[in-house]
């Protein structure tokens, strides 16, 4: 990156940066120039400041499959009369650490306090605090897989304070690992293996998530809670799950299982008192004599690979046609409108057309709380897919939850593997805020949540639209809004705020 590190008010500069790929893709910049003013999005750019300050001046490029590099410079304009804290960020075995952020300490009963500043680390680990007053700061800093040392006060009085380095130690990394095949109906088996790093001084709980072609209670049997306990002194353990034999002929089906993000845990205090804190979120400890808010801390992050696919192999001959019927987990909702639906698949023979007869039941009345479904679906030649969507009715009435009840009638012209699914239909769901959400590169999002200074707000998730579980508790303080990002997780996912 060449770049100058002085300019008056006013005066255009010119920043260049230059990056290669070793897999020869294309390259995406973006500058930033540390005024909040619009970034640039070529290798090269220019930009004058129009008032005195201290400015980083930052260059991110990125060759949109998760390559990334990151390089900056503090720029002085005119005379601003405040100094800077400089210093790199590294890990326990001094290798330079990307994407940390860096501030000066500052805390007060406003979020965030005036005279805090932050900054981010570049590819180096460097990073450059700017507009800093004469005073006493405890530099530390957050990544969001690892936890930064907390460095002993640093004053700054009548020049700048360089060499204030960071050293980031990793969170244990959770890592799962399972079997290329299993046979179909091989019953209990210990068939995934979780792996932490780190300590094992002390057990640790993962979650996970299930996923995959197989269907539970038909290829497999769903863990009652999908979590698992490493014990203390271990550094692994076992998933036990049983296969099922569904005893009809259709093609393998693959089970994954994915290491799943920590999302809250009761902690205990020294007195012995229980607290819940949630990640990401904030908690009040003590710094020295005084007590600061700081980062929640999960016990794991996900690691790499972060989950493991088994294919099941099928033990039956194929049947010309076997169908099956299966929900959306996701329920139907009346106001705000939110569709769910049934899929229908047929395995075997699919070369030729196939006509499926159905019929529906239970406590949701068609023509009056959801839109009639057919009373047959055809599978064109080649299809072995066909999904029927369920569209509530709002009616206006205050009624509790109702599901429909989607049956495949038996025919000789094919076999049945499951035949009966259900849909729930909720009458209504109150969105107190409007949420932005945004997807970043890496697959997690970012989440506006807007209220009045003051208001504390609990953000929720749910997959579902019937079980929502916290995912962040936070206050606008002096703001009405405020961005949280939430890591990634399933693909359809829902959010709200609540009060607490």
């Amino acid at each position: 990156m060449a770049a100058p590190t002085q300019a008056q008010p006013g005066e255009t500069r010119r920043f260049e940066a230059a990056a290669t790929d070793p897999d020869g893709d294309a390259l995406s910049w973006h500058w930033s120039f540390g005024d909040g003013s619009p970034g640039t999005l070529d290798p090269i750019a220019t930009h004058a400041w129009p008032n005195e300050g201290d400015y980083v001046v930052r260059v991110e490029v990125s060759d949109r499959r998760g390559g990334r590099a990151s390089a900056q410079v503090a720029v002085r304009v005119g005379d601003p009369r405040t100094f800077r804290i400089t210093g790199h960020v590294r890990d326990s075995e001094g290798r330079p650490v990307e994407g940390v952020r860096v501030h000066n300490g500052v805390s007060g009963e406003r979020r965030p306090a005036p005279d805090l500043v932050q900054a981010w680390s570049d590819s180096t680990g460097a990073y450059a605090l700017t507009g800093i007053k004469p005073g006493t700061y405890t530099v530390s800093g957050f990544h969001p897989e690892a936890v930064i040392e907390r460095r002993t006060p640093s004053e700054v009085a009548h020049a700048d304070l360089a060499g204030v380095d960071l050293r980031l130690n990793w969170l244990p990394a959770v890592t799962v690992e399972g079997p290329e095949v299993v046979d179909e109906g091989a019953g209990m088996t210990e068939l995934f293996t979780f792996r932490r790093s780190g300590p094992v001084d002390t057990p640790m709980t993962v979650r996970f998530h299930l996923g995959g072609s197989a269907t539970a209670g038909i290829d497999f049997v769903r863990p009652l809670v999908p979590q698992v306990t490493i014990p203390a002194g271990a550094a692994s353990v076992s998933l036990a799950i049983s296969l099922l034999d569904d005893r009809a002929g259709d093609p393998d089906e693959t089970l994954v299982v994915t290491v799943a993000d920590p999302v809250r845990e009761i902690l205990r205090a020294d007195d012995g008192t229980e607290f819940e804190v949630f990640y990401p979120g904030l908690e009040i400890v003590h710094v020295g004599e005084f007590l600061t808010w700081s980062q929640t801390r999960p016990q794991y992050v996900g690691g790499n690979p972060a989950f493991a696919s088994a294919r099941i192999r099928d033990n039956d001959p194929v049947t010309p046609h076997v169908v099956s019927v299966s929900a959306s987990e996701i329920a139907a909702l009346e106001e705000p409108l939110v569709e769910s639906g049934f899929e229908l698949r047929r395995s075997g023979e699919n070369s030729g057309p196939l006509v499926v007869r159905l019929q529906t039941r239970g406590t949701a009345m068609p023509g009056t709380d959801y839109e009639p479904l057919p009373a047959e679906v055809r599978f064109e030649p080649g299809d072995a897919l066909v999904t029927l969507p369920v569209r509530p009715l709002a009616d206006g009435i205050a009624e509790a939850p109702e599901d429909v009840v989607l049956e495949v009638v038996p025919d000789p012209a094919y076999g049945i593997s499951l035949g009966t699914a259900q849909v729930r239909i909720l009458d209504r769901i109150e969105f107190p805020q409007q949420l932005g959400i945004t997807a970043t590169p890496d697959g997690a999002w970012e989440v506006l949540m807007t209220g009045a200074p003051g208001q504390q707000l609990v953000l929720e998730a749910s997959t579902d639209l019937q079980l929502w579980s916290a995912l962040r508790t936070n206050r606008l303080f002096n703001s009405t809004g405020a961005v949280v990002r939430v890591p990634g997780g399933p693909a359809s996912r829902y959010f709200r705020t609540v009060r607490p």
